[in-house]
């Protein structure tokens, strides 16, 4: 049985259901192949469906969790709880003590601009 959101305000959609109509947005579509780009957004938006569940809002220990599964090659594990709270807290800007999508898309670019740094300067040298 696929959990249901019906006892959340918003959204009303579960992961599983978030899951297949991102799999039929990208089949339905009409013209050439998805780019890699494009791919990449759905597969953005999945993930962080999958990890915020019914809420549509990631929580500390929902983050942890998502960095910890999602990003082991390009992110230490966070272990230490100070580091998961300043993160957080940097995340959160409107203080509401949950990380939405945008606040997580702000993660996602941040992480993208660091690794192409990261990746830049070891082929420099």
């Amino acid at each position: 049985m696929e959990p249901s959101c019906r006892a959340q305000a918003a959204p009303r959609v579960s992961v599983q259901r978030f899951c297949r109509l991102l799999d039929m947005a990208s089949s339905l579509h009409q013209g050439p192949a998805l780019t890699a780009l494009e791919r990449a957004l759905l597969s953005t938006m999945a993930v962080f469906h999958t990890y915020s569940g019914c809420r549509g809002s990631l929580r500390k220990v929902d983050l942890k969790t998502l960095i910890n599964r999602e990003l082991p090659q390009f992110v230490q594990e966070i272990r230490d709880p100070e580091i998961l709270e300043r993160l957080f807290r940097d995340l959160d800007t409107n203080g509401d003590l949950q990380i939405d999508f945008q606040e997580y898309a702000t993660l996602v670019a941040m992480l993208t601009a660091a690794c192409r740094t990261f990746f830049i300067q070891k082929k420099a040298e």
